[in-house]
């Protein structure tokens, strides 16, 4: 899928994904546990509070939503593509705090690991995931689904599964909106 954009776009039949690659699933489960258990100790107070609780909160809760969302509709591959840009940085700052908790005279290590960690986390979260994963994702939306989240009494397809009185959505539009 990261040779072809508009290809992570598209829904998949999850059966046959998950025959072939079977390492999706055990990734998507990892994430997902990660994800709720995240969000239980914040909620039970294991976690320390912080000042952005709120902000973390909905922020897991749209994250579960949207795996198990992409995980039964099958939209995987956007989901995965969304979880692997996110989770890219994430490695130069657990190391970063790890070295400067094992050396902390050596600070110029954590410093530099913190500089990759900024500069990747810029580059993944504020460049591609919106310019090149969004973007693309919402000209195939546009294509697919011309009707989503538009007035239409009487309108009925196969494809507009989600109705909120006389406004339809695709799943992948609910989907989309919450990306």
């Amino acid at each position: 899928w990261w040779n072809d954009v508009e290809g992570v776009c598209f829904p998949i039949d999850m059966n046959n994904a998950t025959i072939r690659y079977p390492y999706l699933d055990i990734y998507h489960a990892m994430q997902l546990a990660f994800y709720i258990n995240y969000l239980y100790a914040m909620v039970a107070g294991i976690d320390n509070r912080r000042k952005d609780q709120t902000a973390f909160l909905i922020h897991h809760l749209v994250t579960i939503v949207l795996v198990v969302f992409s995980r039964l509709y099958g939209y995987m591959p956007i989901q995965l593509a969304m979880l692997a840009l996110h989770d890219a940085a994430d490695p130069f700052l657990h190391m970063a705090k790890t070295c400067k908790l094992i050396w902390p005279w050596r600070v110029w290590l954590s410093d530099a690991l913190l500089v990759v960690f900024a500069a990747v986390f810029f580059v993944t979260r504020w460049w591609i995931y919106p310019w090149y994963l969004i973007r693309s994702c919402y000209a195939s939306w546009r294509l697919q689904y011309p009707f989503d989240w538009k007035f239409a009494p009487g309108f009925a397809d196969d494809r507009y599964s989600l109705c909120f009185g006389d406004v339809c959505a695709s799943y992948f539009g609910f989907a989309l909106n919450l990306l």
